[in-house]
């Protein structure tokens, strides 16, 4: 079903200030060892994904 997802939104999402967020939610799941560099890149995403979501509500143009 994520794959689905990825698939039907992924062009729109993909230059969006939550981009990084999407690609994490919609990836393939992490199988072992050698997926340890990206679970810590997908770490530091849910570290200012906060951040990102109040600047949105905000109004603020987020950077990436």
């Amino acid at each position: 079903m994520l794959a689905a997802l990825r698939e039907a939104h992924g062009a729109r999402m993909a230059d969006g200030p939550l981009a990084e967020a999407f690609d994490m939610l919609t990836a393939d799941p992490l199988r072992g060892v050698a997926d340890l560099p990206r679970l810590q890149r997908e770490l530091g995403v849910l570290r200012v994904l906060p951040t990102r979501l109040e600047a949105l509500r905000a109004g603020v143009q987020v950077a990436r």
